[in-house]
């Protein structure tokens, strides 16, 4: 395990700020069908699940000093940033 985050790649960085808020999102929807007394809204479960990204952004670039796994996580997070300005606040502007 110890091996596996020491990756310094920024495809591995990739993978990673994709699949984080993938699965991040999919606990917290999870938790909110099964409890809906902790509801949220679609919108604000994604944007929690792009947010939840810097955690793990942060470890990999200050605490590890992986700056080209950080830099494929905030490839990610800006992907995932414009999709959701895209489809979210089309009609907005």
């Amino acid at each position: 395990m110890k091996k596996l985050l020491n990756i310094d790649n920024v495809f591995y960085g990739l993978g990673l700020g994709i699949f984080f808020p993938a699965l991040l999102f999919g606990l917290m929807y999870t938790l909110t069908t099964v409890r809906p007394t902790v509801a949220f809204n679609y919108d604000t479960l994604l944007v929690i699940s792009i947010a939840g990204n810097v955690i793990l952004f942060r470890y990999f670039m200050v605490k590890k000093e992986l700056d080209l796994t950080g830099k494929g996580m905030l490839m990610a997070t800006v992907i995932y940033a414009f999709i959701f300005f895209y489809f979210f606040l089309e009609g907005s502007f």
